[in-house]
């Protein structure tokens, strides 16, 4: 683009030309230098190669470092958040039609204000065959110059957009009449709005159509009132100097109200109104002609596959009912200081009706950023079936539609989730430097303690034995060990290298083994000593002995990696979020052992759930007692504790059993803890064992997982222990985390709130009412792939049906009931949940354990109860029948429930 003739010098507006990576003036021989794409005017007279190779990567490194520092304290800058909705920003669209006939025949659009990367990239989208300049002023704000040259990279702009950057007190750098169409938010009330206007007419050419959309009103105050910055007058002012700048000028210029502009998009009338109620104004430039004409703001993209749908960051949607609200109820909320200040906006959204079960849909996906081919295929349908409830979130102002390159797209999504990585564990990894520094990464029960730069060194040395043995992306390694750092290393170098893991149950029996490995054909298998005998004809790998004197032989991990740890490692795997990650062998919903194919989407779209729902912090220390071979045992030490900067603890060998596992959590100061409810009954069991102040040390967050755990009990925990106990729900197929509830106690029972995925309860295909018992579906980012074999996964139109029996109680939450298979009929015949009635009877402070089933006999409800010794055995079934009819209704109350000294056995 700079060799066309349009750029110009900025000190003599000599012409430019490119010469060795800069653009040199012809008239005063001053450099320009041009770092990918990126002309940087403000810096005219450096040295272009040195600013390429010295100064660059000094303004990347940078801007990551700020990015880690935004995220770290959770910082949202509330304009970039909000751009792609602000009325300022879609107060343009109904003037398209000027813009598209000033177009006609050829022409360039000049971008003045692209603070955030959004403005070039959205006018690049909507004018494709367009060349678009876009201009920001210099390394300042939420970009600068290490964000456009980090986040939007060339590889991910489009053709026809050029950057660069400019000090907005000097001269526009281009030739006269270069541009038919200026685009100038936030600009004409923000700098000397003079010798701006000046400069702009004088790089449009003579018909050029000029807007201004938002310019600072002194017509009325905002309400509520806010302070707002920049040049005020009144729009008859704003009219009196438009006018006698364009005296003599075949076009004119019009003050119109912003948010009639933004509310009138489908019958806009151009109008002067200098007069408007509103305080903020819109300023169009252009042939006089368009006075009066009524015009409507061009079809958005929503047939084009590779548009994105974004989701309206002011709304709070219940993913389970499909009730949408606005919470700006918090105090010093980016959320309270948008709604304050763009109540049109608020306005717009309507709060009724509740989005349908297909919305929902759209929503969760497009949150995680996928374009609309990408949605269309996760849920078995097309783009255009999807037309009329895309068209109908944009209508209410809950999503905005835009054609934008891949780059934008992923930026403005890190304005609202902080996450420059993604879903892409590449990505990831490459910040994690920047995230940790010099603090630990991952340690060891033994004291032991990895850096980044240690993990680094590690996986770029097995990545190369990868290489060596003629591993490529998508190869299989299995691994069986218990819990040790070389497998945390193992599975972080395999992804890097793009191979699938394959983690095995060390429980499983030598057929079970076999049977899998034939299944998934691994490349490479590691192994403790412990499992060693498993693979006796196989070449594998042995995680090093913990015994640190112990002598290695020449099939442990460090002698196998030693001889690759000097060598340039291998370029990593370029691989794109959706292909397989990692196979988890699972009962799933058949009862059947299979392979559940894990995508890296699903795997990083899950950990982010559940780093948000923990609230991990960067001064965390995650451990995770589930195996490897479970989806939180795999996901949340390999990713969630990687996604907050949180240090991770491989937990020790005596950690298998509860007081083991509670002194490793004293001994390594771990924060966070995820475990099954096995973890919370041996705690109250031997709670007597334990330290009488801060039983769990350090310890402020257990999550439970893997099945239901009883509130009763949670709540006797956090009070002993002082730890707060979460709870979330997952199969394996959904991911492993799609609704949670903390505290736990609160839940009272239910699922908790829909997280990350859409998690309905249906019948016969549509939402259940409130009460009514049905299945539960979930539908997400987080669903797997697929199932490996000839297995068929529960899949339609993007829901897994989980097999899962629940009902939606007062709340909208969700409560589990049990398995499809574990309904039993009462005495009237209706179906009522077992295990409902199970959960109910467990909550009673004097039952130890029981089972309910219906007596062949009679076809009645019976509960066998185990109480707790010193219970009150002689009131205990009374009790329990008063709380049943309190809690359950009659219909549920088992007819008989019977005392026993212990269950019979399944």
């Amino acid at each position: 683009m700079w060799g066309s003739g349009c750029g110009a010098c900025p000190t003599c507006r000599g012409r430019l030309a490119e010469v060795g990576g800069g653009l040199w003036c012809e008239r005063c021989r001053s450099a320009v230098p041009v770092v990918d794409g990126i002309a940087f005017f403000g810096e005219r007279g450096r040295d272009p190669v040195a600013f390429a190779t010295d100064d660059a990567p000094r303004f990347r490194e940078g801007f990551v470092a700020l990015s880690e520092a935004r995220r770290r304290r959770g910082h949202r800058e509330p304009y970039a958040w909000f751009r792609p909705f602000n009325e300022s920003s879609r107060a343009l669209e109904p003037l398209l039609p000027i813009l598209e006939e000033a177009l006609i025949g050829g022409g360039r659009i000049l971008d003045l204000w692209n603070r955030t990367g959004w403005t070039g990239a959205w006018l690049a989208g909507l004018f494709p065959d367009v060349e678009v300049v876009s201009i920001w002023e210099g390394d300042t704000d939420q970009l600068g110059y290490g964000g456009f040259l980090e986040a939007l990279p060339s590889a991910g702009r489009p053709d026809n957009l050029t950057l660069a950057f400019a000090h907005p007190g000097d001269p526009l750098p281009f030739v006269d009449d270069s541009f038919r169409v200026v685009h100038g938010l936030d600009t004409l009330h923000r700098y000397p709005e003079a010798a701006l206007l000046d400069e702009v007419l004088r790089v449009g050419d003579a018909d050029a159509v000029v807007v201004f959309p938002h310019i600072h009103l002194t017509n009325s105050e905002p309400d509520p009132w806010f302070e707002r910055g920049c040049t005020q007058r009144h729009g008859r002012e704003w009219g009196e100097f438009l006018d006698a700048r364009l005296a003599g000028d075949r076009r004119r210029a019009w003050v119109m109200s912003e948010a009639r502009a933004y509310t009138e998009r489908a019958s806009f009338a151009v109008r002067d109104e200098r007069d408007t109620e509103h305080y903020n104004g819109l300023v169009l430039i252009a042939d006089e002609a368009w006075e009066g004409r009524t015009l409507a703001a061009p079809p958005l993209p929503i047939d084009s596959s590779s548009a994105t749908l974004f989701v309206n960051p002011l709304v709070d949607i219940d993913l389970t009912g499909g009730a949408v609200s606005v919470d700006d109820a918090r105090p010093g909320s980016v959320v309270e200081y948008m709604t304050a200040r763009h109540a049109v906006c608020v306005d717009r959204i309507g709060l009724a009706p509740d989005l349908t079960s297909r919305q929902l849909q759209l929503v969760v996906h497009a949150r995680a950023g996928l374009t609309l081919g990408q949605i269309a295929d996760r849920l078995d349908a097309t783009v255009e079936g999807l037309r009329e409830p895309v068209a109908d979130l944009v209508d209410r102002g809950l999503a905005v539609v835009a054609e934008v390159a891949p780059a934008t797209a992923a930026s403005q999504r890190t304005y609202v989730d902080l996450r420059p990585e993604g879903d892409d564990f590449a990505a990831l990894w490459d910040v994690l430097p920047a995230r940790y520094g010099d603090g630990a990464l991952l340690a060891a029960d033994d004291g032991s303690i990895f850096t980044v730069e240690d993990v680094a060194v590690v996986t770029d040395g097995l990545r190369g034995w990868f290489a060596d043995r003629g591993l490529v992306e998508g190869d299989a390694i299995a691994l069986m060990a218990e819990p040790h750092p070389e497998y945390l290393m193992t599975i972080w170098a395999a992804w890097r290298a793009g191979l699938v893991v394959v983690p095995l149950p060390t429980r499983s029996t030598p057929a079970a083994v076999q049977a899998i490995r034939c299944e998934i054909t691994p490349k490479a298998v590691f192994v403790d000593d412990r499992h060693r005998h498993r693979f006796r004809d196989d070449a594998v790998v042995v995680f090093d002995p913990v015994d640190l004197e112990a002598e290695l032989a020449e099939e442990h991990f460090a002698v196998v990696v030693e001889p690759f740890l000097d060598a340039p490692p291998p370029p990593g795997a370029d691989q794109g979020p959706d292909v397989a990650a990692a196979v988890l062998f699972t009962s799933g919903t058949t009862g059947e052992p299979k392979g559940v194919e894990l995508t890296m989407r699903s795997l990083m779209h899950t950990s982010a759930g559940v780093a948000d729902f923990a609230g991990l912090r960067h001064d965390d220390t995650l451990m995770s007692l589930s195996g490897f071979h479970t989806m939180s045992g795999l996901r949340n030490p390999s990713l969630v504790a990687l996604r907050a900067g949180a240090s991770v603890v491989v937990p020790g060998p005596d950690a298998q059993h509860g007081l083991g596992a509670a002194e490793c959590v004293r001994r390594t100061g771990v924060s966070v803890l995820t475990a099954g409810p096995s973890f919370v009954s041996a705690i109250e069991t031997q709670a007597d064992r334990l330290p009488a102040s801060r039983p769990l040390g350090a310890l402020r967050l257990l999550l439970s997982t893997g099945s239901p755990l009883d509130p009763a009990r949670a709540a006797r925990f956090e009070r002993s222990t002082g730890v707060r106990v979460g709870d979330y729900y997952g199969l394996t197929e959904t991911g492993g985390f799609c609704a949670g509830s903390l505290p736990h106690a609160e839940a009272d029972g239910s699922l908790g709130r829909a997280l990350g995925a859409v998690v309905e309860v249906h019948v016969d295909g549509r939402r259940a009412a409130v009460g009514e018992v049905g299945e539960i579906r979930v539908s997400g980012p987080g669903i797997a792939g697929r199932y490996v074999g000839d297995a068929v996964m529960a899949r339609h139109d993007g829901w897994i049906h989980t097999g899962d029996q629940g009902v939606v109680d007062e709340r909208g939450t969700v409560r589990l009931l049990g398995r499809n298979d574990a309904l039993l009929n009462n005495r009237v015949g209706e179906r009522v949940s077992g295990a409902e009635i199970e959960n109910a009877i467990r909550a009673h402070p004097g039952v130890a354990s029981c089972t309910v089933a219906t007596t062949a006999e009679r076809g009645e409800l019976r509960a066998l109860v185990v109480a707790i010794p010193d219970a009150g055995r002689e009131y205990l079934v009374a009790d329990l029948r008063t709380r049943l009819h309190e809690t359950l209704g009659p219909d549920k109350t088992p007819d008989r429930i019977d005392l026993v000294d212990r269950l019979p056995a399944p």
